[in-house]
């Protein structure tokens, strides 16, 4: 997983997709899945822009083989599916910022 944000005037952000491969759910909605080689292995990834407390882009990807890649595939598109954005409140500033459902009160956080 990458996460960084996202500045326009730095060019930040992922690098675009030039082999689609599929899509599948991934910060609450549908993406394309990049393909990429890596010598004899295949880089899958999916990413996404959201907002958190400013505008930010998350990456997930997967390296594998052709011979593992369907197996591996299911591992994946449900570590992918698992990342949801959420709103988080500040009680003490009475403001809020991210997007989504809120935020559970406990969890585990990275």
């Amino acid at each position: 997983m990458f996460y960084a944000y996202w500045l326009d005037d730095l060019g930040t952000g992922p690098a675009p997709c030039k082999i689609a491969s599929g899509r599948l759910i991934f910060v609450g909605k549908s993406r394309r899945v990049c393909l990429a080689r890596q010598g004899h292995d295949l880089r899958l990834s999916v990413s996404a822009r959201y907002v958190a407390d400013a505008p930010a882009w998350v990456e997930v990807a997967l390296v594998t083989t052709r011979k593992r890649l369907h197996q591996d595939m299911k591992a994946f598109q449900a570590v992918a599916s698992s990342f949801s954005p959420c709103r988080v409140y500040d009680k003490d500033t009475k403001t809020g910022y991210g997007e989504g459902q809120p935020c559970p009160a406990e969890g585990k956080f990275f």
